[in-house]
């Protein structure tokens, strides 16, 4: 088990989930229409699992800036809480998974 820490150090590194918002939809009819719609929208669809679909799309976070989150420590708590591992859409870009 990673401790909090070593957390805060690999999320400063990585940023990917600042970079990203992603959201998922209920696959209703032919996987063809969601594909469609990421590509006129900009949109990158990731996965399909058991009858979902996970799309993400490039939006930087308003704190995010070179140097980092602009405000790391008092970050809200839904990213605080927020694990990249555990989320379809983002789970090939959090650096969590290389240190567990």
């Amino acid at each position: 088990m990673i401790g909090d820490r070593e957390k805060s150090a690999v999320c400063l590194q990585c940023l990917e989930c600042c970079r990203y918002v992603s959201f998922s939809l209920p696959l209703a009819g032919d996987l063809k229409i969601y594909e469609e719609f990421c590509r006129v929208r900009d949109l990158e669809l990731v996965a399909v699992k058991k009858g979902v679909v996970y799309i993400r799309v490039e939006k930087h976070c308003k704190y995010l800036t070179v140097a980092g989150c602009r405000i790391y420590d008092q970050r809200p708590m839904a990213c605080r809480m927020y694990d990249g591992r555990k989320d379809a859409a983002m789970a090939d870009k959090c650096m969590w998974k290389e240190i567990e």
